[in-house]
């Protein structure tokens, strides 16, 4: 379905995806059968991130071997590393081959500040970021022509169009992929935007759903 309508790119055992429940044999299995299905249609990007720099570099190294296009990383989150740390941790995965960098720190609790983004912004594999502090960050980098997705579906709208993203790492795609494209690659329409923001918000809620119907707690 997202592929039929004319998505850019699958990405493979991100959050939505639940790479965080899966080994990493089954991440790079998935990845690897996405690539022989439909690598001759869109790119694979592959999650290959981890709080643990040796493993970030394995998985990686595993998901190219196999064919993704670009590799996922998410900060080493939990052991809060210091700026330098954050550097010298994509620095070495980047040394392997495309990389996007994903800031999430709703669900890290570090924020990947600029002054880290616009170090490693130096080096020829890193594809962009998946931002989703906010609008204005977004504006911040892409003003220095740096490449960002959006990672926030309520407001995609408005990063493609007023914040300069390239479009949107989207949860609500996997339910209207079509109206996410459109969104993102056929012009500014508040109309249409409307019409998705209601599909945008209840992905943004899911993590409130828990529990139903299993009784009191």
């Amino acid at each position: 379905m997202q592929i039929a309508n004319g998505v850019e790119g699958i990405l493979v055992a991100g959050t939505t995806g639940e790479g965080q429940l899966m080994t990493w044999d089954e991440q790079i299995m998935l990845i690897a059968h996405t690539v022989n299905s439909f690598g001759n249609k869109v790119k694979v990007v592959g999650n290959a991130g981890s709080n643990c720099t040796s493993e970030a570099i394995k998985a990686t190294e595993r998901g190219f071997a196999v064919g993704m296009n670009a590799a996922l990383h998410i900060n080493p989150y939990y052991g809060k590393t210091s700026l330098d740390g954050l550097v010298a941790h994509y620095n070495s995965v980047l040394s392997i081959g495309p990389i996007i960098i994903y800031n999430i720190p709703t669900r890290t609790n570090q924020d990947i500040p600029p002054s880290v983004v616009q170090n490693l912004a130096q080096n020829p594999n890193l594809v962009g970021l998946k931002e989703c502090v906010g609008n204005e960050r977004i504006k911040h980098y892409t003003d220095q022509g740096i490449v960002v997705w959006t990672g926030i579906d309520k407001t995609s709208h408005d990063a493609r169009w007023d914040f300069g993203a390239v479009g949107v790492q989207s949860v609500a795609s996997n339910l209207i992929p079509g109206l996410m494209r459109e969104l993102m690659f056929e012009g500014k329409n508040a109309t249409l935007n409307s019409k998705a923001t209601p599909f945008a918000l209840a992905c943004g809620e899911k993590d409130r759903v828990c529990h139903v119907g299993e009784g009191n707690w």
